[in-house]
């Protein structure tokens, strides 16, 4: 019998979660196909997706990419591509990966844009190890930008920011930051989008990688693309995210009808 969305959302919504056994709620997800729910929070947690990676994890991240030719793990699989056809082999361009977490996205970018310069960031504790990492390696044209603070010192050209900014609480803040660089290009992927409604965000807990437990915003199209064009920018690029289906199935019927994964790119006006 199936489980009726509301009771499902309920339990999975209730603040004592991790009192239940770990065994249940990951059957209930995985055989309802839940990837997020709706909450009534007003902002996300505090610590909101705690990531760690180690030197370990870093080589076999990039062996993968290296030596068995595969594709990028949560990345847009195309970037490369596009970067390829936006600034050909001649003309050197300045790239921001913000929030890459691995390497892959690095050394498969690069293994087709030889005139990128690369520049990585990721929370404070990841780009440690990946500084750490790196510095080894010896890694041609890749830096690891501590703070964001520094980018008016880079003449940035492109700003790639993949399944990242709707983990930031303050999303407002560091979008006004990113792009007080003036990218030629700035492009947001894996975005959870919705239509229509009062509301310009709603934060919604992702369960769909439990135990671990993360909080996003889900946001208003009209509202996320008009926050970019204020800042300069016409949108370039609109499209359905094409790696990766979302079930939305068990939200609320007032956002599940309406929601979209997307991926979209601006072009400074």
């Amino acid at each position: 019998m199936k489980i009726p969305n509301i009771i499902l959302n309920r339990v999975l919504n209730f603040k004592k979660i991790r009192l239940i056994p770990k065994k249940f709620i990951r059957k209930i997800i995985k055989k309802n196909k839940i990837f997020f729910i709706e909450t009534d929070l007003k902002s996300l947690p505090n610590a909101n997706y705690p990531f760690e990676v180690s030197i370990n994890e870093l080589t076999k991240n990039i062996k993968s990419i290296k030596e068995d030719n595969s594709l990028p793990i949560n990345e847009y699989k195309n970037l490369a591509l596009i970067l390829k056809l936006i600034y050909k082999d001649n003309e050197n361009f300045n790239f921001l990966d913000f929030g890459a977490q691995y390497l892959d996205n690095y050394y498969y970018i690069n293994r087709f844009n030889k005139n990128i310069n690369y520049f990585y960031y990721d929370q404070q504790n990841v780009n440690k190890v990946v500084e750490e990492f790196t510095s080894k390696k010896n890694l041609q044209n890749f830096t690891v930008l501590k703070n964001i603070d520094n980018l008016m010192k880079i003449k940035l050209d492109f700003i790639y920011c993949g399944s990242v900014i709707q983990y930031i609480d303050n999303y407002n803040e560091v979008i006004n930051q990113l792009l007080s660089s003036k990218p030629k290009y700035v492009f947001f992927s894996g975005l959870n989008i919705f239509k229509k409604s009062e509301f310009k965000t709603i934060a919604c807990k992702q369960l769909n990688i439990f135990p671990k437990i993360n909080y996003c915003y889900f946001f208003e199209e009209d509202y996320f693309k008009n926050l970019i064009i204020s800042l300069g920018y016409n949108l370039m690029f609109t499209a359905k995210n094409p790696f990766s289906e979302i079930n939305y199935s068990n939200l609320e019927e007032k956002l599940k009808i309406n929601c979209k994964y997307v991926d979209l790119i601006f072009e400074r006006q």
